[in-house]
């Protein structure tokens, strides 16, 4: 039963890739929707001009954390899943056909992450503005209604954003290359244990019970 299980999730592995194409270009044409400036900083809304001399604004974050919900995600993840089903039906554990498997994921995650790329980066832009006010502000000059311990205050929560945002984009997409490295691991061993709970897949014998009770306890 497991093994058509796997069989499956590899027969569907080409349109997964089909369909995951096809929500990253929708996830990049929702991203092209709000241009993104130079610079942008927590709680400062981006102002956007609209058809007919129209203008729109938008939360630069708030916005980053809408597109991280993007359906695009879950294609990933089930693509990944069918690339570690296809090694594990081959029963090929050679180093050299679980790279070529991982690097193939590597392109499409890193495709995704340029969508973001441009947005953490003007995040960072932030940063730097409130270092140079800072370092104005240190040398004398005045910052308006600003005192030193606002602008240390708000460069620190710039960065804790940039910080969460960075993990959560990890947990998306970099923590789902692990079981490539873990089939690395195995790749000595007689037998190894896969699981399939609720259409995620898990090759450590291990977390596989924890795994049901959590859901078990989350029901």
């Amino acid at each position: 039963m497991i093994r058509l299980n796997l069989s499956r999730m590899v027969n569907n592995t080409d349109e997964c890739l089909e369909l995951l194409i096809i929500m990253r270009e929708e996830l990049a044409r929702e991203s092209q929707t709000k241009p993104v400036p130079h610079s942008t900083f927590n709680g400062v809304y981006v102002e956007v001009q609209g058809p007919n001399w129209g203008k729109s604004s938008y939360d630069p974050i708030e916005f980053l954390r809408q597109i991280m919900r993007h359906n695009v995600f879950a294609a990933y993840e089930r693509f990944v899943a069918g690339k570690i089903c296809q090694i594990v039906l081959s029963g090929n554990y050679s180093p050299s056909n679980i790279e070529r498997s991982k690097q193939s994921v590597i392109r499409v995650k890193d495709t995704i992450y340029r969508v973001f790329e441009g947005r953490i980066k003007a995040h960072k832009e932030g940063v730097k503005e409130y270092e140079r006010l800072i370092l104005q502000h240190q040398n004398g000059y005045g910052m308006g209604n600003w005192t030193i311990e606002d602008l240390e205050k708000v460069h620190s929560r710039q960065i804790e954003t940039i910080a969460d945002i960075e993990v959560q984009l990890n947990g998306l997409l970099d923590a789902k290359l692990e079981s490539f490295d873990f089939l690395s691991q195995l790749a000595n061993k007689d037998e190894i244990e896969v699981y399939i709970i609720n259409g995620e897949i898990v090759i450590n014998e291990k977390e596989a019970p924890a795994l049901l009770n959590q859901q078990k306890l989350s029901s």
